[in-house]
C-alpha cells in the first residue's frame, strides 16, 4: 500500500447511484422480455397424428374449449330446470289431489252426519209415539171403568204371582164376575202345584200339571169363556169365593 490517500467525494457518489439505476433498468428490461415471451403461445414438438408438425395451442384455442364446455353447461341447466318443473308441477298435483279428498271426505261425512241426525230424529219421533201409545193403551186396560177390564184381569191373573197381586189390585177397584172366577180359579191352581210338589211320587210331574192347567185357563178366559178347571175348578170357586 501506498501512502497516499484517497478522496470518495460527491461525484464519485453520483456515479455510484447512476450505476445502480442502469443495473435496475436492465434487470427490468430482462424480466419484461421473460414476461413477453411467457405469453407467447405454447409450442408442442409433434401433433395428435404424430407427425413432425408443431401445434401451437394459444389463447384463441382455450376460448374455443371453453366455448365448447358453456353449450353442455346450458343443456345441464336447461334439463335440472325442466325436471325441477316437473318436480314442482307433480307436487301441485298432488296437492290438489289431496285438497279434492279432503274436501270429499268432508262433504261425504257431513252428508252421512246429516242423514244419521234425520234418522235419529225420526227413530226419537217414532219411538216417543210409541211409547205414548203403548202409555194410553195401559191407561186403557187398567182402567176400572173400562168394560173389559174384567177380561184384562182375567188373563193377567195367569201370568205369573205378581201378574195375579195386578189382577187382584185392579178387580178391587172395579169387581167383574169374569175377573174374579179367573182370580179364585189361578189362586187354586198355583196351591194345586204346591200340594202335588209335596207328594214323593207325583212331585216331579207337578210343575207339568200345574203348567197345562194354567195354559189352559188362560185359553178360556182369552176367549171370554168361564170354564172351570177338570175336577177342582168348582172347589177353586167355593173355597176362595170372598176374592
Amino acid at each position: 500500500m501506498s501512502g497516499d490517500k484517497k478522496g470518495f467525494g460527491k461525484e464519485d457518489g453520483k456515479d455510484a447511484i447512476d450505476k445502480l439505476n442502469k443495473g435496475k433498468g436492465d434487470i427490468k428490461g430482462e424480466a419484461s422480455k421473460n414476461l413477453e415471451e411467457a405469453r407467447e403461445p405454447t409450442e408442442f414438438p409433434k401433433d395428435e397424428a404424430g407427425t413432425g408438425n408443431k401445434k401451437n395451442f394459444g389463447k384463441g384455442e382455450g376460448e374455443d374449449a371453453i366455448d365448447g364446455i358453456n353449450p353442455d353447461k346450458g343443456d345441464l341447466k336447461s334439463e335440472a330446470s325442466k325436471a325441477t318443473d316437473k318436480k314442482n308441477d307433480a307436487s301441485e298435483s298432488v296437492k290438489e289431489k289431496a285438497k279434492e279428498f279432503t274436501e270429499s271426505a268432508k262433504k261425504k261425512g257431513k252428508e252421512f252426519s246429516e242423514e244419521a241426525k234425520e234418522t235419529a230424529d225420526e227413530f226419537a219421533k217414532d219411538a216417543k209415539k210409541a211409547a205414548n201409545d203403548f202409555k194410553d193403551d195401559m191407561k186403557q186396560t187398567f182402567d176400572p171403568n173400562n168394560p173389559d177390564s174384567g177380561k184384562t184381569v182375567a188373563i193377567l191373573a195367569h201370568i205369573t204371582v205378581i201378574g195375579w197381586i195386578v189382577a187382584i189390585i185392579m178387580n178391587s177397584q172395579n169387581k167383574t164376575e169374569f175377573g174374579s172366577f179367573y182370580i179364585r180359579q189361578t189362586l187354586g191352581i198355583w196351591i194345586l202345584m204346591i200340594i202335588l210338589g209335596l207328594i214323593p211320587i207325583v212331585g216331579c210331574l207337578s210343575a207339568i200339571i200345574g203348567l197345562v192347567l194354567i195354559i189352559m185357563s188362560l185359553i178360556n178366559a182369552a176367549n171370554n169363556k168361564m170354564v172351570p178347571t177338570v175336577g177342582v175348578g168348582h172347589l177353586f170357586q167355593d173355597w176362595f169365593k170372598s176374592l
